[in-house]
């Protein structure tokens, strides 16, 4: 399942780094999104495919790495399907993390009342397969005003209302950059994600159509049924004063 750590302040240290921080992938451009194919993508500014140095750019800059989900092949099968095996990013199924100021900052599941956000090194988030990284500009924000966003996120981010189509690391990425000031994440890293819950709420207003509809014909069945047994109660009353009159009239003849 899509756990992640539990994340705490950073005073209480909620880092994963991994045990040889020189053992992390080596950060790649991503191949360009539709709009990147006439020039409006984010990373215009580099190849596709080509290796970055991250240390050549300014600490403010704002990252959105992103990984296959989980380490099994199947996965990394669908995105480089989805992708015509990497040349164009129409969409995949994908995990993201936000890198600003040195750290790469995700969204994830918890069992408890922490939040659901934490740190990992870049490109290092060990339950997900590395694949690229898109520079997204650089953030208007000092560090001390980041971490001061940060602490409000992780507030506003609880483990336990991660959902796997509504509330995911993808919708973090979006509104973190968005508070960075870059702008959304590219619309191929999330195109199946919104696919998905457009399909998911039609599904649910659907459903509720039918229970909607079934509520009204219930409700009208009864309505009919009760309309019909009080008119059947008032012929019948109507039909015994009909027979009582007529049998005084006899009787005064």
């Amino acid at each position: 399942r899509p756990a992640v750590c539990a994340a705490k302040p950073p005073e209480e240290n909620n880092y994963l780094w991994p045990e040889d921080p020189a053992s992390a992938p080596v950060a790649r451009v991503a191949p360009r999104g539709l709009s990147g194919i006439i020039g409006r993508g984010r990373g215009a500014g580099h190849a596709p495919c080509e290796l970055l140095d991250t240390s050549a750019l300014p600490p403010s800059s704002v990252l959105v790495n992103v990984y296959d989900i989980g380490d099994m092949e199947i996965m990394q099968d669908i995105n480089r399907f989805s992708t015509m095996n990497d040349s164009v990013l129409i969409g995949g199924i994908y995990h993201a993390g936000v890198e600003v100021f040195g750290n790469e900052w995700g969204y994830g599941c918890t069992e408890d009342d922490e939040t659901g956000i934490c740190a990992v090194q870049p490109r290092c988030n060990c339950q997900h397969t590395y694949r690229a990284t898109v520079v997204m500009g650089n953030t208007s924000l000092g560090e001390k005003e980041v971490e001061e966003v940060l602490a409000r996120l992780q507030e506003e981010w609880p483990g336990a209302e991660y959902h796997l189509i509504h509330n995911n690391c993808l919708d973090f990425a979006n509104a973190f950059c968005m508070e960075l000031g870059v702008g959304r994440i590219p619309g191929w890293i999330d195109r199946f994600g919104r696919t998905g819950k457009a399909v998911d709420k039609m599904t649910q207003r659907a459903a509720s159509g039918v229970q909607h509809t079934r509520l009204l014909a219930r409700t009208l069945s009864g309505e009919i049924g009760h309309t019909l047994r009080n008119i059947s109660t008032e012929v019948e009353e109507v039909g015994r004063w009909t027979l009582e009159s007529a049998q005084r009239e006899v009787r005064d003849l």
